[in-house]
């Protein structure tokens, strides 16, 4: 049980408010994480406590109210407030990103500065609702500011329709999603081909898009024997929105059959309120026929009661009011008045003339009306229009059906009037108020009150700014229109427009005129020197900025701050050009990085100064836009170097190469100090390797040098410390040895002076030294040998004075035997083992006492022992401090120096090994982290790329990936697939915008491979599509001497699917142009005339002209020429080849016959040369690439051999790479395993055998990964043989998880059990990878046995049950190309044989191969069924539901997979494994 006493607590310290955990709750309750009774106890609990009181105990019991949601109809991207009986929620006032909720009679709705444009809900207090909300990203100024949402009882989060704001300047390219009453009134499509219909511009998996129902529809589908679709242009929860063609246009030839069709899930059935919403606003907007208006045409179901709903709209052209005023007028700082009025007065007409309908509209705003390209402006959305003053028949009509749109309560904030905000009943003058809001805003750029609702404005005593260039009349009038107050609001919209339009007939009044005259005189009297002065000033600095020399511009800009804000205001609006011009070539001279200027800094500086001047100007935020492309330009350019230098080393500045590491990250650094270049471990890496060389070669000052570069940019690094201690150490060794050297030198000239123990004496320090760092030195024996003599002489004061001396010449037996014993050594020693200082002098004195005393007869054997432990200890204590600080070079070098005090035994050496160990460890770990940062580089890379356009080395970079990362892994699906899709739409747009249409196309479709489902990247290649298109057919109809007839009649259907506005006048066009050149050339070709007259009949069949043309010019026509056509059209062009060879012969001469030939050859050489491109980048194994042009070929010639047989090679070299090295052990074939052993099956299978682990278990924490090559499992049938391949099901209410095989059992599978039972003989003649048919029931069973006694688990064939859940996967399916059955003109196409065990798709659980190619053995209540179908099984048919009863007989089609019941929890197979 999940507790819920934090969450009470916090709404007990008002940390959150009762709607966030009434929301909270709900959630819980819906998924099941707590119960009913849970909630209950834990609030009474709660509520003794203290911690809430019995009103909010009584508000949080939502229990009874919420029903668990079923699993598939969860959305967890939806907050769902509900509201309990009886009691409404409240918002919380410190919340600025909650939804607001006016509810009528309460004055008080809490709007903070939240996302006023965000229609909610005014739900009766008294009535159980439940408000549905999408979660929103972080708002930003690009956002769709004004969405509908709706609010109905019992509504499930996922069923309400969801438009997606399309957002241009998203650099993440996230977009927003918001929940709108009916969408958008009429689907909107851009004249340029765009969609403008608010879709996702980045989203991988629209929400609702992938609902399986509505997924069987689209571009194709046929509704009601009536609409054609065409094309998606929006997708939302409820449902998708589509173009489509009304076939009755068609067949009317109506210049325009197109309509815009929105499409509805079956869960919208579910939506009872939200479903009547919408059919009264398709009956309301039927009855508002209005040119300022959108149409809606119809509402209907696809077929009969309970089927899906859709409604037919006007199609419309253009863009979104709202996208408008975002993207044009608030750049602009607002439209002139002569552009802006023409707008806002189709606006006031459209409310106008429902009003007098008695219709208000209730949620007029920006986002609620549409600009089209021809100038007209329409209104949107009366789902929630209100009646006003009805009459008694229409009162009547409402109660009949129960049901009043405005009972739903929808507003937006920012513009609802304050009457709405207070719940009082609807008024036209609302819609006034929200119309002098729009006005304002296409006249600014700017809500008049920062888009505070009216309530908060009136609070906060907001007054609108004036408008530049209003005259004070019309301002006047806009603000009367803007007035809090119902009773001093302007009471109609023609009057709020003749106001605004300012014709007022003040000069018929003598009087007034007389007044304004006497103000004018007495404003012109004050003080007219001043104003005479400021304005001779201001001309002055405007006059200086216009001489566009540098010193007066600086002087003025640096004068500005100094002025009035009106002074200011003109001063930059006046000379706004220069001035703007002037700062971009500033920064153009500090920052160009084509020219090798990279000053940002300075750039920086001079677009701060520009935002300073022009705040939210386009130009400002286009300057930064080019400035952060510049950087990324840069940065992209440097990680390349960097790249260069650490493969190549150039680890140091000043040699012969360009530039080193060093260099390079000081740039980096310069640029953004912050940079992930900058964490890159292989630097690091790089100078430690370095250094390490050159300590191994005695190179001491060059690698002190390495390790200073590689610890200035990286102290912390741990590989860099050791390789230093490593330097410290060698260092020491060098500086030893040279010091002994040198005092071996010393000595040895000295050899002859030492003859008396003064000269010994005069050279102690110099021997002591020696002795310490030399114990046991070759030259102190020397010296030794002849101070021995001389000592026998001397007296014994003389040797206890200097018996340091002596004994490191080695004579403390002497000294023992003269007396001199080491009378106080067991004290020293003592004292410096309890003070230790690990050194060369601590070791020396150390080594002298534990000698002295060793010499010394008196000394106990166990006290020595206690001693040498003890410093056996100290040194084992320091090397583990040190080998925990990760300094194992030191801890190392610890060990070898308690060695080198004879000091042994298993403890040293059990820290040598285990330190050993841990630094093999640490090494390993270091190599890791340098391949995670090798992938996060290429990361890094990548996105670098992608901002800097380098779409080619990002996707060559993105293959590189993809060697290291799974295929789900959400960088590659999201984070690159987001960056590419952004980067290539702005280079298919440059491309575009320069003419290079079929560039732009092709650059779109790259992207598009990588990002499918990008709705911006698409409409952008149908709009480039189309231009080229028209460019190309311009050419060809008015140049060409041949051209490709279903080549051009393909380029048509494109212009006529993406722009259908444009179609009827390129028709008119295209047949006037070949009309004229058919006449041109009758005189002198009549069979050139009858080709073009041919081919321009087939591009244009219902024009009569051309028709006219054809049949009076036209030969009896070629018998096959329609079915060759047809051929044509749909790339069977083997089958094609064979009809022109017949009619050839019999028809040489027929202009149809030649005209065939030429298309018929072109296709092909399109088709071969698309192969050949497929074949190249196939041996180049960008696998891709490959597939796309193995997929066009096969478009362009479907009935190849070849073509098909592609797909196998494909499917195995891309399988051969994914599985390179991600098998841990190894598996032996048979031919292979008798070969080496030299053994037959009857033999192995007459040898002992005992179950062995694998190391690759089938355990609960791989359920649900199957698709990962590390997720797959598999038990041991022999040393070298493995089992099939399984991967892991999660399982689910009704049962465990389990393990399922991966693929069908294949023939290997089956010769395994062959060769190792001895039961069957093996047949290595087949192919090994094909599955397993022609196999009885029994030989199954058989099968199964032996494997469960092999590995010692449950095998078995899997209940028709246990099959469709692992099948299912929680409808994560893959595409539908499935090995079943597709016939196309008496040929089949597919579907003609069993592929491979590793082709086709896998779900998201990792199963493989599922449906099709051989049907499948489940059980099912004692009963054998096969499921799945199979390859000879129609496509159409094939699926997961598909079942047929099987009899247990062999036969070529069945096929099986197996259950393996023991899924093993990880912490008992880890237990199971120490």
């Amino acid at each position: 049980m999940v507790d819920l006493k934090p969450t009470l607590e916090a709404l007990a310290n008002n940390e959150i408010a009762i709607p966030e955990v009434q929301v909270m709750f709900q959630s819980l309750l819906q998924k099941q994480q707590i119960t009913g009774q849970q909630l209950q106890q834990t609030l009474t609990q709660a509520l003794e406590a203290g911690l809430i009181t019995s009103e909010q105990a009584r508000r949080l019991d939502i229990s009874a109210d919420v029903q668990p949601l079923p699993e598939e109809d969860e959305d967890d991207d939806a907050t769902v407030l509900a509201t309990p009986q009886g009691s409404a929620p409240q918002a919380d006032p410190d919340d600025e990103d909650a939804t607001v909720i006016a509810y009528p009679g309460n004055p008080q709705p809490s709007d903070d500065d939240e996302d006023e444009d965000a229609t909610v809900i005014a739900t009766p207090p008294n009535q159980d609702t439940q408000l549905t909300r999408y979660e929103q990203a972080a708002p930003t100024d690009d956002e769709d500011e004004d969405a509908t949402v709706i609010a109905n009882p019992g509504q499930a989060p996922d069923t309400q329709l969801t438009q997606f704001s399309e957002e241009e300047g998203d650099s993440t390219g996230q977009s927003t999603s918001r929940t709108s009453t009916s969408s958008r009134t009429s689907s909107i499509t851009s004249s340029t081909g765009y969609s403008t219909t608010n879709t996702s511009q980045r989203s991988w998996d629209l929400p609702g898009a992938t609902n399986p129902q509505l997924k069987k529809l689209g571009p194709g589908s046929i509704i009601k024997d009536r609409f054609i679709l065409d094309k998606v242009l929006g997708a939302g929860g409820m449902g998708k929105v589509f173009q489509a063609r009304d076939l009755l246009k068609v067949e009317a030839k109506d210049s325009n059959p197109y309509v815009a069709m929105k499409v509805l899930t079956e869960d919208f059935k579910a939506h009872p309120q939200a479903f009547v919403a919408l059919q009264r606003e398709a009956s309301r907007q039927q009855k508002l026929a209005h040119p300022n208006i959108a149409t809606v045409y119809d509402f209907d179901r696809i077929g009969m009661t309970g089927t899906q709903v859709f409604i037919t709209m006007e199609l419309l052209v253009g863009k979104p009011l709202d996208n408008f005023i975002r993207k044009v007028v608030r750049p602009k700082g607002g439209l002139p008045f002569e552009e802006a009025f023409p707008l806002i007065e189709q606006l006031g007409a459209a409310l106008s003339y429902a009003h007098q309908r008695n219709i208000v509209h209730s949620d007029f705003k920006p986002g609620n009306a549409f600009l089209c390209d021809d100038g007209t402006v329409k209104t949107l959305d009366f789902g929630i229009a209100r009646a006003v003053n009805a009459s008694a028949e229409e009162e009547k009509d409402k109660q009949d059906d129960e049901f009043d749109a405005g009972d739903l309560g929808a507003l937006t904030p920012a513009y609802a009037s304050l009457e709405m905000l207070q719940g009082k009943d609807p008024s036209t003058q609302d819609d006034l108020y929200a119309l002098a809001v729009v006005a304002y805003e296409l006249l600014t750029g700017y809500h008049p009150f920062n888009k505070k609702s009216a309530l908060k404005a009136q609070e906060a005593k907001l007054v609108p700014t004036p408008i530049k260039g209003l005259k004070k009349r019309q301002m006047k009038g806009l603000l009367r229109g803007l007035a809090f107050e119902k009773e001093k609001r302007t009471p109609t919209v023609e009057k709020f427009l003749e106001e605004l339009e300012g014709k007022a007939n003040w000069h018929k009044n003598p009087w007034v005129l007389g007044t304004a005259f006497s103000i004018i005189l007495g404003v012109a009297a004050y003080n007219p020197a001043m104003n005479f002065l400021d304005e001779l000033y201001v001309n002055r600095l405007i006059d200086q900025v216009q001489t566009q020399e540098t010193h007066l511009i600086e002087n003025v800009i640096a004068e500005l701050p100094q002025l009035e804000v009106n002074a200011r205001n003109r001063i930059t609006d006046t000379t706004r050009d220069v001035l703007q011009t002037y700062l971009q070539g500033l920064m153009n001279m500090a920052v160009n990085v084509d020219e090798g200027r990279y000053d940002f800094d300075r750039a920086a500086h001079e677009l701060a100064r520009m935002e300073q001047l022009y705040p939210d100007s386009a130009a400002a935020i286009g300057l930064r836009n080019h400035l952060d492309l510049e950087r990324n330009r840069y940065l992209h350019q440097l990680g390349q170097r960097l790249n260069l230098a650490i493969e190549s080393d150039h680890l140091l500045p000043g040699e012969d190469y360009p530039e080193s590491i060093s260099e390079i990250l000081s740039l980096i650094i310069a640029v953004r100090p912050d940079h992930n270049l900058l964490n890159d471990p292989r630097i690091p890496d790089a100078y430690a390797t370095a250094a390490q060389e050159a300590i191994n070669l005695g190179e001491l000052n060059e690698a002190r040098t390495f390790l200073d570069l590689g610890l200035a940019r990286m102290p912390e690094d741990i590989d860099l410390i050791n390789t230093q201690d490593r330097w410290n150490l060698a260092v020491e060794r060098q500086e030893r040895q040279a010091r002994i050297e040198q005092l071996r030198e010393s000595f040895g000239e000295q050899e002859t002076a030492f003859t008396s123990l003064d000269t010994f004496i005069s050279e102690k320090d110099n021997l002591m030294e020696l002795s310490r760092l030399s114990p046991g030195d070759p030259g102190l024996q020397i010296l030794g040998s002849l101070a021995a003599p001389l000592l026998v002489q001397e007296s014994d004061a003389l040797l206890e004075e200097h018996q340091n001396l002596w004994m490191a010449l080695g004579q403390q037996l002497l000294l023992i035997e003269r007396g001199i014993g080491p009378q106080a050594a067991e004290r020293e020693l003592e004292e410096l083992l309890e003070n230790p200082d690990i050194g060369r002098s601590w070791e020396s004195d150390v080594q002298r006492l534990l000698t002295w005393l060793e010499a010394s007869p008196g000394t106990d054997s166990t006290t020595l022992a206690g001693y040498q432990e003890q410093l056996r200890g100290i040194y084992l204590e320091a090397s583990e401090e040190l080998e925990e600080n990760s300094r194992y070079n030191l801890a190392l070098a610890l060990i070898d120096r308690a060695e080198g005090l004879g000091l042994s035994g298993d403890l040293l050496t059990e820290a040598r090994n285990r330190i050993d160990e841990d630094y093999q460890e640490f090494l390993s770990e270091r190599e890791e982290a340098a391949q995670l940062a090798r992938v996060e580089g290429m990361q890094n890379t990548l996105l670098v790329q992608a901002a800097a356009r380098e779409v080619d080395e990002a996707e060559a970079t993105l293959r590189e990936l993809r060697r290291y990362m799974e295929d789900d892994d959400p960088f590659l699906t999201i984070t690159a697939a987001d960056a590419l899709a952004e980067a290539y739409l702005e280079l298919t747009n440059n491309l575009g915008a320069q003419g290079d249409y079929r560039d732009a196309v092709r650059m779109a479709d790259r992207g598009l491979d990588l990002a499918p489902n990008d709705l911006q990247l698409q409409n952008a290649r149908d709009n480039f599509q189309v231009e080229g298109n028209i460019e190309e057919l311009n050419q060809l109809f008015t140049e060409a001497e041949h051209f490709d007839t279903p080549a051009a009649e393909r380029m048509l259907d494109e212009i006529r699917t993406h722009a259908p506005g444009r179609f009827n006048e390129l028709e008119r066009q295209y047949t006037n142009i070949l009309i004229d050149r058919i006449l041109g050339v009758a005189d002198s070709s009549r069979s050139e005339a009858e080709s073009l007259a041919s081919r321009a009949s087939i591009l244009f069949p219902g024009n009569n002209r051309l028709a006219r043309l054809r049949a009076d010019l036209a030969p009896p026509p070629w018998p096959q020429g329609r079915t060759a056509r047809a051929a044509l059209s749909t790339g069977r062009l083997t089958e094609a080849q064979a009809m022109l060879e017949a009619s050839k012969e019999r028809l040489p001469d027929h202009p149809e016959v030649l005209d065939f030939e030429k298309d018929l050859t072109a296709r092909i050489q399109e088709a071969e040369s698309t192969f050949a491109r497929f074949e190249e980048t196939l041996e180049a194994e960008n696998f891709d690439e490959a597939r796309s042009h193995l997929g066009q070929a096969r478009q362009l010639w479907s009935d190849n051999t070849t073509y098909r047989g592609a797909i196998a090679r494909l499917s195995e070299r891309m399988a051969a790479q994914r599985w390179q090295g991600q098998i841990l052990q190894r598996d032996m074939d048979i031919r292979s395993l008798r070969a080496s052993e030299e053994i037959t099956g009857a033999e192995v299978a007459g040898q002992e055998w005992d179950p062995i682990e694998s190391n690759r278990p089938c355990t609960e924490d791989l359920a649900g990964f199957g698709r990962r090559a590390r997720a797959i499992c598999f038990d041991m049938l022999h040393e070298r043989v493995r089992g099939p391949l399984m991967v892991v099901v999660p399982g689910d209410e009704e049962q465990s998880s389990f393990a399922i095989s991966k693929y069908e059992i294949s023939n290997e599978d089956w010769n395994k059990y062959c060769f190792l039972s001895g039961q069957c003989p093996v047949d290595v003649d087949q192919d090994q990878d094909l599955p397993r048919t022609g196999l009885s029931i029994d030989d199954v069973r058989d099968y199964t046995e032996w494997l469960s006694a092999r590995t010692d688990k449950t095998y078995r064939l899997p209940s028709l049950q246990e099959w469709h859940h692992a099948a299912y996967a929680q409808g994560q399916q893959p595409p539908r190309d499935y090995n079943c059955r597709v016939r196309l003109g008496g040929q089949v196409l597919k579907g003609d044989q069993i592929n491979r065990v590793s082709t086709g798709h896998q779900n998201g659980w990792g199963l493989q191969n599922f449906i099709g190619n051989v049907q499948e053995l489940t059980v099912s209540n004692g009963q054998l069924v096969a499921v799945g179908g199979s390859y000879q099984d129609p496509h159409a048919e094939c699926g997961i539901d598909f079942t047929r009863n099987h009899s247990g007989a062999a036969d070529g089609v069945t096929g099986f997979r197996l259950i393996r019941e023991e899924v093993v929890s990880t912490q008992l197979q880890s237990a199971q494994t120490e």
